[in-house]
């Protein structure tokens, strides 16, 4: 499933994302600390924690829409906290696009594994493959490169970027693998609005370094 390759991030420094192992990996005291002192941190991790725990189907539509609905979730956490503590207008203003766009996908995701009668997601068995490790280590660098002392709207946007472009390559692998035209037409949808918004964070940080 190659189309799980770049959707780890942050979670890596609490579960390895080879499901086989079962392992979780010991944090460091600098990054304990970090955790517990960036909320938006805390949020991402807690999200995709959950994505590496999950049992896969060996469908590659049916596993997009299961692994892009806890990715999702975790970029609605992360959104739901800048919203309360950002200070910067347009970043608060696209936290909440992203929530509200969000938000509606998942619902869509929902009713499409709801329809797939002949898969059982009570009992999924595939362990995610070995694969999804290989692009997981630049992700993590990058959510533990966000600058300490920067703003939560620094926060948001920087960890959002690596996070959005987990989400773009899980759906251009979808449209390699897949054979819904449903989750196609929600993976092109997907890919359109967050390069958009990669394209803004960059604009953004460019402008507010």
């Amino acid at each position: 499933m190659k189309y799980l390759i770049l959707v780890c991030s942050a979670a890596v420094m609490l579960t390895a994302c080879n499901g086989n192992s079962g392992k979780h990996v010991h944090l460091s005291a600098e990054d304990s600390l970090a955790m517990k002192a960036n909320p938006m941190l805390a949020s991402m991790t807690a999200g995709m924690d959950k994505m590496m725990s999950m049992k896969m189907s060996g469908d590659p539509d049916y596993d997009f829409a299961a692994m892009m609905i806890a990715h999702h979730q975790a970029a609605i956490d992360m959104s739901l906290v800048e919203i309360e503590k950002g200070t910067d207008p347009a970043i608060v203003e696209m936290a909440k696009a992203i929530k509200l766009a969000q938000v509606t996908e998942i619902s869509r995701m929902e009713a499409y594994l709801r329809s797939r009668t002949d898969i059982d997601g009570l009992n999924l068995s595939k362990e995610q493959e070995p694969e999804a490790m290989s692009g997981m280590m630049s992700m993590m660098d990058a959510m533990k490169g966000v600058k300490k002392g920067t703003t939560i709207d620094h926060d948001f946007v920087r960890m959002m970027i690596p996070h959005h472009q987990g989400a773009v390559q899980m759906s251009n692998d979808l449209l390699k693998n897949g054979k819904s035209a449903e989750m196609k037409t929600l993976a092109n949808a997907i890919i359109a609005a967050q390069t958009a918004e990669i394209n803004s964070f960059n604009q953004w940080l460019s402008a507010h370094p």
